[in-house]
């Protein structure tokens, strides 16, 4: 009875050392037999059918090799991976270039006397309080003048205006034919047209600015700012 069960057991484990030694002479075949352009590629998918591959029993040679056996897949290639990601970073680097209308947070920024000379101009051609639009545009950002600074909520240039509402109220203030939001002279215009169309030029502080900027705290801390404003 032990000698058929050692039989037995020893049959398994030479079919078990068969299949992991077809599959090691599989490799070797399909690499002795892969053309040049195909070994260069980064990696190689290899499936196989051992049941149709045949093996001589004493040698191990192989006997037979179906076409059907080996299934080679290209993937990309490391020179293939170097143009893609060399195209990638290019493609990258246009989508972060700043167009043109885009501007410099401190281009030109002229001192204090010219930025409220703008503000006096601007509120008396709407028939507003002059400090009041001042202040707005010291909230805003801090009387910047022209620049591309944005927003969370993507609120644009010197008087944070969202594009839809920059686009209705907007005004060409510098009078060169463009009407920008990131320039500080359309903007201050515009910003005084916003106030004027919301109750400013009837003396409605309070609802103009709540009307800019929905918030009661927004609207108290212009009227302190422009409390505080001295010539």
């Amino acid at each position: 009875m032990n000698k058929y069960i050692n039989l037995l057991t020893n049959a398994k484990i030479n079919k078990i050392k068969i299949k992991i030694l077809s599959k090691i002479f599989v490799i070797i075949a399909m690499l002795s037999l892969l053309p040049t352009q195909i070994t260069k590629a980064k990696d190689i998918d290899i499936s196989s059918n051992n049941s149709n591959i045949e093996f001589n029993a004493n040698s191990h040679e192989l006997l037979k090799l179906p076409n059907n056996a080996i299934n080679i897949v290209k993937s990309e290639s490391s020179a293939d991976r170097i143009v893609r990601e060399k195209l990638e970073k290019e493609a990258l680097a246009k989508r972060n270039v700043v167009s043109r209308e885009y501007r410099s947070k401190t281009i030109n920024d002229p001192d204090l006397q010219t930025k409220r000379n703008l503000v006096k101009q601007a509120a008396k051609a709407f028939n507003i309080d002059w400090k009041i639009l001042e202040a707005v545009w010291q909230i805003e950002s801090g009387k910047s003048w022209d620049t591309s600074v944005k927003s969370y909520a993507g609120a644009q240039g010197p008087m944070q205006f969202m594009p839809a509402t920059f686009k209705h109220y907007s005004i060409d203030g510098n009078n060169d034919g463009i009407k920008d939001i990131y320039n500080a002279v359309d903007a201050v215009y515009s910003g005084a047209n916003y106030l004027a169309k919301s109750g400013l030029d009837q003396g409605k502080v309070d609802q103009s600015l709540f009307n800019y900027n929905h918030a009661k705290w927004y609207v108290e801390k212009v009227k302190n700012i422009a409390n505080s404003i001295e010539e």
